[in-house]
């Protein structure tokens, strides 16, 4: 069940990827984002950024998420894993 904060961050995925098409970007990199100070939980983070991420339709050619840990990093590997 999504709340309200999950279609928040949704949202702002897919604001800055569709901002990244509009100004003819090739690449966009995200952070993990909401996970630091504002505490949201990353597991969520990350399936939720994944699933914009995979879903975008456009002409961008690289979509990057960052992890600056090793949680960060498992966490998002395994958001990644589960839509192969």
């Amino acid at each position: 069940m999504w709340t309200e904060y999950d279609r928040l961050l949704a949202s702002a995925y897919r604001t800055a990827l569709q901002v990244a098409e509009q100004v003819g970007a090739r690449s966009i990199a995200f952070p993990s984002i909401s996970t630091g100070i504002f505490g949201f939980p990353k597991a969520r983070a990350a399936a939720i950024a994944v699933r914009e991420a995979t879903t975008h339709v456009g002409n961008l050619e690289r979509i990057v998420l960052t992890a600056f840990d090793t949680e960060s990093l498992d966490i998002v590997s395994a958001a990644l894993a589960s839509v192969r």
